[in-house]
């Protein structure tokens, strides 16, 4: 089964306190929240296809950030990621010039990507060519996720 929008995300728990070793079946992982929007990033299936980008909620927001979609066109087709869409900015992660952006339209799309770069934290590869990895487990997710950018450190 190939992945297209909308993919329901799979959402963080808040929790009092973490379960020790060996108490939950499968293991524990678990990311950091950054200050950004949980994002699915969707490389097209064959070249010249359109890279999407969805929001938590199910909403197509590539239109506000373009200096993303160029990167993602860099990426091997067939993918999907599961992340965090960040902008940094002075020093840290600015969560209101990444509401300004993704609010932004015509002329100011551009220039907000200019001022106020986007960027990308992967912590899950839901789809790898085409092929949906769901019914993996996540270390072995996650080891595929780290071959993808692993000539980029």
């Amino acid at each position: 089964m190939v992945l297209r929008p909308p993919v329901e995300l799979m959402l963080a728990q808040a929790r009092e306190t973490v379960p020790g070793p060996g108490v939950l079946p499968g293991g524990l992982a678990f990311e950091a929240k950054f200050d950004g929007y949980r994002c699915l990033l969707f490389t097209p299936a064959r070249p010249g296809g359109p890279v999407l980008l969805q929001s938590r909620r199910g909403s197509l927001i590539q239109r506000h950030f373009p200096d993303l979609v160029r990167a993602a066109q860099q990426l091997p087709p067939g993918l999907v990621l599961d992340g965090e869409l960040v902008v940094w900015h002075q020093g840290r992660f600015s969560f209101e010039a990444l509401q300004r952006r993704a609010v932004s339209g015509g002329r100011t799309v551009a220039q907000l990507a200019a001022t106020y770069p986007a960027h990308y934290i992967a912590f899950d590869i839901l789809q790898a060519g085409g092929e949906e990895l769901l019914t993996e487990p996540y270390e072995h997710r996650r080891a595929i996720l780290a071959a993808l950018f692993a000539d980029q450190v």
